[in-house]
């Protein structure tokens, strides 16, 4: 067999710099694509927040209502399904973190670099300042998620509410589309937050 049809060997150990840089730069492009995936969640609900006003400023009262409650919808589920997408980079950031953190370990143990050559070293430190510890990215973005969600559902409650009365004077029947609403938001929160996991990165 040639040199260029040789496979390498299963069992051929790596070094340990090659399995840090390896896990490493795995962190870096999860890191990466949670960020990425944060700023096209700005862009698309700034984008909606234009929408909304323009709504606003050039329609009808009447006429506005609907255009109004589907641009808050809209909102409200980019806001779901970008908020999974941040669980999902932010799972595989945690995993990535700790394989990286394993092998810092060994590194250090086996030579004379000290703690402060992890990178990881301060993330695990249980002295942190209290302000440190609030300003993480696993406690900052389910607030900004939690808060965009819930101002956009409120708003399309809001809206399919005064569709209902301009629309549909059966006050029966505009309770039961409230509650219609109602029950699928709910069914949207708890299977978003059914995904979330404990411990889901920084």
């Amino acid at each position: 067999m040639s040199n260029g049809e040789e496979k390498m060997d299963p069992k051929k150990e790596i070094s340990l710099a090659d399995a840090l840089e390896h896990a490493r730069s795995l962190f870096v492009y999860s890191a990466g694509q949670r960020l990425t995936t944060i700023r096209y969640f700005f862009v698309a609900y700034s984008i909606l927040a234009v929408a909304y006003t323009r709504i606003i400023t050039e329609t009808r009262f009447d006429e506005q209502q609907i255009y109004l409650s589907a641009t808050c919808a809209l909102a409200t589920f980019i806001t779901l399904v970008f908020f999974g997408l941040d669980i999902r980079n932010a799972n595989m950031v945690h995993v990535e973190e700790h394989a990286m953190s394993e092998i810092e370990n060994i590194i250090v143990e086996a030579t004379i670099l000290t703690d402060k050559f992890k990178i990881t070293y301060n993330w695990s430190k249980t002295n942190r300042c209290a302000l440190r510890e609030i300003l993480q990215y696993k406690i900052i973005m389910p607030i900004n998620f939690a808060v965009f969600f819930i101002i956009s559902a409120l708003l399309m409650i809001y809206h399919y509410k005064q569709i209902c009365e301009i629309f549909i004077h059966d006050g029966i029947v505009m309770e039961i589309i409230l509650w219609v609403i109602g029950a699928i938001v709910s069914f949207l929160i708890i299977t978003c937050f059914a995904t979330c996991k404990s411990g889901s990165g920084r």
